[in-house]
C-alpha cells in the first residue's frame, strides 16, 4: 500500500506542475458607442472605461471616432496603472467622412501581437462589401506555444448580414497570410434582430457550417437600451483553439450591475455591453502537451482510487 500511495502521490505531483503551467487568460470584445475626446474628456466616464477594459487580458475597442487619436492614446495611458497594456491600431475606416477606428489593447506581458492585417475589399464606392473592413492581428500568448487570428469587425446594421457572410472570406485571407488554421471572430456584427435574424444566416458559410462555434448565442442580449438582441458575438474556428476554450465562460459583461451604475450612468458608457470569453493555455509543446492532457486526466482518476482506497 505505501508503494501504491508514492505511486498515487508522484502522478498527483507531476498533475499538480503540469496543471500549474497553465494561463488563463480573458478575452473581450467591446463597442463604447462614439469613443473619442468627448467621451474621455469626463474622468468619470474615462475612468470607468478603463476598469472595465482592465478586466481583460485583451479587448477589441470599437466605434473609436477621434481623428487626433489623444482619446485611445488617453486609454492605452491610463491602462498602465493596471499593468503593462499595449495597443494595436487599426486605420480609420469608412466610405463617407464618418470614419471609425478597431484597437486591441492587451497586456504585453501575457499577449504578443505578432502581426497585424487590415482586410481589404476594394475601392470604397459602395461596390465593396464592407463599410469598415475588418481588423486582424496575430496573437500569442506568451507562456504558450499557441497562436492564432481575431478577425474584428463593426458591421454596417443595414448591411450585417452581407458582411457577415463575407467573414468567411476574412477567415480564409486570414488563414493563408499566416499559415495558420485557428481563427477567433469578435465584434458588434449587429447579428440579431431585424438587422440579422438566425434564418437570414442559416444558410450561409458563416453561420451553417458547424466548424463555426458561436460562443454568444442568440438567447443573449448585448445592449444595455430597450432592446434584446445579441448584436454584439465572438466565433471561434480550429481545433485548437476549441482545445483551450473554457466551458460556458462565453457571457456579457453586465458592468453596470458590478459597478453599482444608474442606467444613465451605464448609458454614458455605452449603448451595448460586452462580451466575453476566457481560454486556458498550457506553456507546453509538443510532446510535453500530450503528457499534460493524459496526466490532466490520469490525476482525477488518481485522486479517485486513492480515495477509495482511503476509506
Amino acid at each position: 500500500m505505501a508503494v501504491g500511495q508514492g505511486v498515487y502521490f508522484l502522478i498527483l505531483v507531476l498533475s499538480v506542475y503540469f496543471v500549474s503551467s497553465e494561463e488563463l487568460l480573458t478575452f473581450g470584445s467591446f463597442n463604447v458607442k462614439t469613443f473619442g475626446k468627448s467621451k474621455m474628456s469626463d474622468s468619470t466616464k474615462a475612468t470607468r472605461i478603463a476598469e472595465i477594459t482592465s478586466r481583460y487580458d485583451i479587448m477589441l475597442l470599437q466605434e473609436i471616432r477621434d481623428s487626433t487619436g489623444s482619446s485611445y492614446r488617453q486609454l492605452l495611458s491610463m491602462m498602465q496603472s493596471y499593468g503593462n497594456y499595449s495597443m494595436s491600431i487599426s486605420e480609420r475606416l469608412g466610405r463617407s467622412s464618418y470614419k471609425e477606428q478597431y484597437a486591441f489593447l492587451y497586456r504585453s506581458d501575457k499577449i504578443q501581437i505578432l502581426d497585424s492585417y487590415q482586410y481589404d475589399d476594394g475601392v470604397d464606392d459602395g461596390t465593396d462589401v464592407f463599410e469598415r473592413e475588418p481588423f486582424c492581428v496575430l496573437v500569442h500568448p506568451t507562456n504558450s506555444c499557441t497562436s492564432f487570428g481575431i478577425i474584428a469587425l463593426h458591421s454596417k446594421p443595414t448591411a450585417a448580414v452581407s458582411e457577415i457572410s463575407a467573414l468567411n472570406d476574412v477567415r480564409k485571407a486570414v488563414e493563408s497570410k499566416w499559415n495558420i488554421q485557428d481563427v477567433m471572430i469578435m465584434g458588434d456584427l449587429n447579428a440579431d434582430c431585424t438587422y440579422a435574424r438566425e434564418s437570414s444566416l442559416a444558410d450561409k458559410k458563416i453561420y451553417g457550417d458547424k466548424t463555426y462555434k458561436w460562443l454568444i448565442d442568440w438567447s443573449q442580449d448585448t445592449t444595455t437600451g430597450t432592446t434584446q438582441c445579441a448584436y454584439d458575438r465572438i466565433i471561434s474556428r480550429g481545433q485548437e483553439l476549441a482545445s483551450v476554450l473554457v466551458a460556458d465562460s462565453a457571457q456579457v459583461y453586465l458592468f453596470d450591475q458590478r459597478m453599482n451604475l444608474s442606467k444613465e450612468q451605464m448609458l454614458d458608457i455605452s449603448d451595448h455591453y460586452p462580451v466575453e470569453v476566457q481560454l486556458r493555455f498550457p506553456s507546453l509543446c509538443g510532446k510535453n502537451l500530450y503528457m499534460y492532457f493524459r496526466l490532466r486526466t490520469l490525476s482525477t482518476v488518481v485522486q479517485q482510487a486513492y480515495y477509495r482506497n482511503e476509506r
